[in-house]
């Protein structure tokens, strides 16, 4: 049986998983007793580097080789299948050739093993001459849905605190990687047990798991995230992602983790138009959109890694810094500045610069703290955040500095700019002990000095570049992180309009190729409790100048016709009508176009005329990943192409639209009385922001896309109000 199919479906709210089941269900594959490895050789290759790699990284357990034309392998006997061997197997590593991968994996589950993993490639990874086998793979899977799955064309997986080394890397050697807080979930088999862990290893970054998940016919990346949750030793996850092949499991894992305490890294590939086409070729996954995987980053406070180094040593800081769970809140006044240490001026100002650019911080010592340190350095170096101690870094008064930063009341966490000797690094990783806040050291020497190794000892993060420092530190002042599961959905005004969906449903059963008209389109986003502009849908001339006295002059008039998307195309659009007469002749214009392009169900919309403060616009499309995603925009043609846009994943609540809106800066200045204009209703915006969201998410099976453009942002106070709407349906008139 498939991840998705063992615990939920993947498609919507109910893909909750357990990641104590989850854990209990991956144990075979971490924590055997017993392990088959079929195509065993004595040959070096992939099977014979399995055998080799287990016996020398200490599996304690009992170790099969099967291959049906050899008696022993590397000193053991070999068996001619799985079912031959007269013992139970845990788990089961296959290295044979492709095409015998299925039915192998169906003698594994009538032999009753517990866990598969499939090193062979041959897969969809090679386009469609493989995709019928791995199908026929998945179906394998299926037909034992106690036997758990990963691969196939993956590299294995190690459990690195119990020396269980299930993998073919011929550069794993013994005690390369210390046991730590660390686990990897990748679907790169070369980046896992290649620079990934190239990476914690030279760095003294502890690690309890890895896993490569290849083509994920069974086990996804999202179950390795639930099962390490579940892991009390593990502190942090690293993923290197290709695809997320199921959304909603993937935000069920995402959030299991969180509320867990647990930090999250990811590294993505395929953020450019090549590496993309990259990614799909090498595991046959469609790579999302890149936008919206950076919002589902942003939203879930996962923290996206550019690079290898930014995986593991972000990762290695959250590891042993810690955190506490996303559903606690952080103690009430609690300090969120960082305070910088270094024996160079020019060293703390980098850091400080970096991580207040990265959106943490930098807040100046109290005058106590200040006059402290001054008296401290005797007249030398600044005093002051960040803070240059020259020479005293090396000296007696070392110790009693970082304890005044560290007990200034702004500050959360301090940041170190030094190297040395290693007995200078025993002497930061003592006065680590003393701090009581998060702390790490920038090392400005080389990479491969003694002094990282016992900083390493002594459980004290490392970073090799005040940039890569920078974004833990903003990630850590961002207080956690965040819950997903069930956001937007708590009483109050943000919870899921049933009104705006009963009113959406019926509409969509008369609806012009797939799409509501404008008014249709206003009618739902009224009922969900959004301002829109006040007009009448008329079929007549003189049906629209009796709607323009009610509504009042001046007025715009808009052709509505079924199926009709841009009305501007076809000069459709007539605006600032300011008496009877001039609406009169447009209604006659607009009409006689109408008839003339053999349009048929022709209606005058009449509409009043409001001027904006500021224009946006906002849409929602279908992401085949993460479902409904909204964007937001700052009004005009070219705001697409300027990149003025952000987006989120629905549902999200204010709080997460406050925080979108704030991703667009021309649009915060232009709200914020730019040139003494007033200040927008942004309040309005959030709101509006929210409860379509949570609309989208409801209706997602039906609503297709949504455009609102442009949006009239007004005065503080005087909220927002929709100009034009379109709303695109699935299935019209179902």
């Amino acid at each position: 049986m498939t991840a998705s199919s063992q615990a939920g479906t993947g498609t919507g709210p109910a893909a909750a998983l357990d990641p104590a089941a989850m854990r209990k269900a991956l144990r075979p594959l971490f924590s055997p007793r017993s392990i088959a490895v079929i195509g065993a050789t004595e040959r070096l290759q992939y099977g014979g580097r399995l055998v080799v790699n287990l016996q020398k990284m200490g599996f304690r357990g009992a170790l099969y080789p099967v291959n049906p034309s050899r008696d022993s392998v590397h000193g053991l006997t070999c068996y001619p299948d799985i079912e031959a061997i007269p013992h139970a197997v845990d788990l089961a590593a296959i290295v044979i050739p492709a095409a015998r991968v299925p039915e192998t994996v169906r003698a594994c589950g009538r032999k009753g093993v517990g866990g598969v993993v499939i090193i062979s490639a041959g897969f969809a990874e090679l386009g469609e001459s493989g995709t019928s086998l791995e199908q026929e793979l998945e179906q394998a899977c299926r037909a034992y849905p106690d036997m758990r799955v990963i691969g196939p064309n993956c590299l294995g997986l190690a459990n690195v605190a119990d020396d269980i080394w299930t993998c073919a890397p011929s550069s794993v050697t013994p005690g390369m990687l210390r046991p730590g807080g660390v686990a990897l979930a990748s679907q790169s088999g070369a980046i896992a047990f290649g620079p990934a862990i190239a990476k914690c290893r030279e760095r003294g970054i502890g690690m309890q798991a890895i896993a490569s998940t290849g083509n994920e016919v069974d086990v996804q990346i999202a179950d390795l995230v639930a099962a390490y949750a579940d892991d009390p030793e593990i502190r942090a996850i690293m993923l290197v992602l290709e695809t997320v092949r199921d959304g909603a499991r993937f935000k069920a894992a995402v959030d299991a983790a969180h509320a867990r305490g647990k930090r999250i890294v990811a590294l993505k590939l395929g953020r450019s138009e090549v590496g993309a086409k990259a990614a799909s070729l090498h595991t046959a996954a469609l790579t999302g959109d890149d936008d919206v995987y950076d919002a589902f980053f942003r939203q879930a406070g996962i923290v996206r890694a550019a690079d290898f180094d930014e995986l593991c040593e972000i990762a290695g800081f959250f590891a042993l810094t810690g955190d506490r769970p996303a559903d606690q809140a952080r103690a009430p006044g609690a300090a969120d500045g960082v305070g910088v240490v270094s024996h160079s001026g020019g060293a703390a100002g980098l850091g400080a610069d970096l991580i207040a650019h990265a959106g943490a911080t930098i807040p100046d010592f109290a005058p106590q703290t200040r006059e402290t340190i001054a008296n401290l350095l005797g007249g030398r170096g600044s005093s002051h955040n960040p803070a240059d101690i020259t020479g005293f870094m090396h000296g007696e008064h070392m110790p009693a500095i970082m304890r005044a930063v560290a007990g200034d009341p702004a500050v959360g966490a301090v940041s170190a700019l030094t190297h040395g000797s290693a007995e200078f690094a025993d002497r930061l990783v003592t006065v680590a002990g003393e701090l009581g806040c998060p702390f790490s050291v920038t090392w400005t020497g080389r990479i491969n000095d003694e002094g990282v190794a016992r900083l390493a000892d002594g459980g004290v993060p490392v970073f090799t570049s005040p940039r890569i420092a920078a974004i833990a530190y903003a990630a850590l002042a961002r207080g956690g992180p965040r819950r997903l599961a069930g956001m937007g959905s708590e009483t109050g005004d943000e919870t899921a309009p049933g009104e705006a969906s009963g009113v959406l449903r019926a509409l969509a059963r008369t609806a012009s190729a797939g799409v509501l008209d404008e008014h249709a389109s206003k009618q739902v986003i009224a009922a969900a409790g959004i301002t829109a502009t006040r007009e009448q849908a008329c079929t007549t001339r003189e049906q629209a100048i009796d709607a323009a006295r009610v509504i009042g002059f001046p007025v715009a008039a808009k052709l509505l016709v079924p199926g009709l998307a841009h009305k501007t195309e076809i000069g459709g659009v007539k605006l600032g009508l300011a008496d009877e007469d001039a609406l009169g002749r447009a209604c006659d214009d607009l009409l006689g176009q109408a008839r003339a392009a053999q349009l048929t169900d022709a209606r005058i919309l009449v509409q009043e005329m409001v001027s904006p403060l500021i224009e946006v616009i906002v849409g929602m499309s279908r992401d085949p990943v993460f479902g409904p995603v909204l964007m937001l925009g700052l009004g005009g043609v070219d705001a697409e192409a300027l990149r003025l846009v952000t987006w989120r994943v629905a549902p999200f609540d204010r709080d997460t639209a406050h925080e979108m809106i704030a991703e667009v800066p021309a649009l915060m200045r232009l709200a914020s009385g730019f040139r003494g204009r007033p200040q927008a209703d942004l309040d309005a915006l959030a709101f509006a922001l929210a409860r379509l969201s949570q609309l989208a998410f409801a209706e997602s099976a039906l609503i297709a896309g949504i455009d609102l453009n442009p949006i009239a942002l007004r005065p503080a106070g005087e909220g927002i109000c929709i100009l034009d709407a379109s709303i695109a349906v699935d299935e019209p008139g179902q």
